[in-house]
C-alpha cells in the first residue's frame, strides 16, 4: 500500500473538521475483461461500507466507472452498487475516458450527463472548496475544450476566499514533469501551461486525479498533484483503494488508503 500525506497550512477561521473521499477507476469489467463484474463489485461494496462509516461531506467518483461505456449491464451494476452510499452523503460523478471515449464527443458527454446529472461540480464548505471538471474534453483537445476551460476559470475565480482549494478530475495534467511529452496518461503539451497557469493564478492547493491505476505525486509552483490508484484493477504495485481528504484547523491531509 502506498500512503500519501500532504500538509497544507492555510488560514481558516473555522476549527471544524471536514473531510471528503475520492474513488477513482472502479472500471467494472476490467479485472476479468468480461461481463463478470464480481471482483469490482466486491471492492465497491467494501469501500462503500468504509465511506458510510466515515460519513464524509461528499464522495467523488473521478472517472472510469465501467470498462466499456456501452455495456448496459455494467452501468446498471455500477448504479446499483452506488445506491449503497448513505443517503446523507452527496455523491458526485466525473467522467473518465472509458465513460465518454478518448475523443470525448459531445454526444458521449451528453449521455454521461443524462445518466449522472452532470460531468462537473462545485462543492463549497465552511473551510474548503472543491471544483470537479471534465478532463476528458481537455485531453481530447476538441471543440468542447475551450468551453470547459471557461467554465473552470469562472468557477475558480469565484472561490478566492483563502480556504484550501482542491481541483478533481480524471486525468493528471502531468505525471512527473510539467514539460514531459504527451502520452496516454497526461494532457496535450500545448494545453498544459494554459491549465497550470490558471490553477496557479486561482490559488489551487491540490489537484486530485486518477486514470493511471497507480499512485503518483508531483508539484508545480506550490501546487500538489496527487494521483490515486484505482479501486479496480491495478497497473502498478499499489493496492486497490480510495483517497481520504481531511481538513481541520486550516490543515489538509490527503491519504490514499488500501481497501484490503
Amino acid at each position: 500500500m502506498l500512503c500519501i500525506a500532504i500538509l497544507l497550512i492555510v488560514q481558516c477561521n473555522s476549527p471544524k473538521e471536514a473531510l471528503f473521499v475520492q474513488i477513482s477507476d472502479p472500471q467494472l469489467g476490467f479485472i476479468t475483461k468480461s461481463g463478470d463484474y464480481s471482483p469490482e463489485a466486491e471492492l465497491m461494496t467494501k469501500v462503500i461500507v468504509r465511506v458510510n462509516e466515515l460519513n464524509p461531506d461528499f464522495v467523488v467518483l473521478s472517472g472510469d466507472l465501467v470498462h466499456w461505456r456501452d455495456d448496459t449491464a455494467a452501468l446498471m451494476a455500477f448504479d446499483s452498487l452506488c445506491k449503497g452510499f448513505s443517503s446523507d452523503i452527496k455523491v458526485y460523478y466525473l467522467p473518465g475516458n472509458h465513460d465518454v471515449g478518448n475523443e470525448a464527443r459531445k454526444e458521449d458527454v451528453d449521455a454521461f450527463v443524462k445518466r449522472y446529472s452532470s460531468d462537473r461540480f462545485v462543492h463549497r464548505a465552511d473551510n474548503y472548496n472543491v471544483v470537479g471538471y471534465n478532463s476528458c474534453v481537455v485531453k481530447a483537445a476538441g471543440e468542447l475544450e475551450q468551453i470547459e476551460y471557461e467554465w473552470l476559470k469562472r468557477e475558480l475565480e469565484i472561490l478566492q476566499d483563502g480556504k484550501p482549494l482542491f481541483v478533481v478530475a480524471h486525468h493528471p495534467v502531468f505525471v512527473k514533469d510539467p514539460k514531459e511529452g504527451e502520452t496516454y496518461e497526461n494532457f496535450p503539451v500545448h494545453l498544459r501551461e494554459k491549465y497550470l497557469s490558471l490553477f496557479k493564478k486561482c490559488g489551487v492547493d491540490v489537484y486530485l486525479a486518477g486514470h493511471l491505476h497507480k499512485c503518483a505525486q508531483a508539484e508545480y509552483d506550490g501546487i500538489r498533484f496527487i494521483t490515486a490508484s484505482a479501486l479496480g484493477r491495478q497497473l502498478g504495485k499499489d493496492s486497490s483503494g480510495y483517497t481520504v481528504v481531511k481538513i481541520e484547523n486550516g490543515v489538509a491531509n490527503v491519504n490514499y488508503k488500501s481497501i484490503n
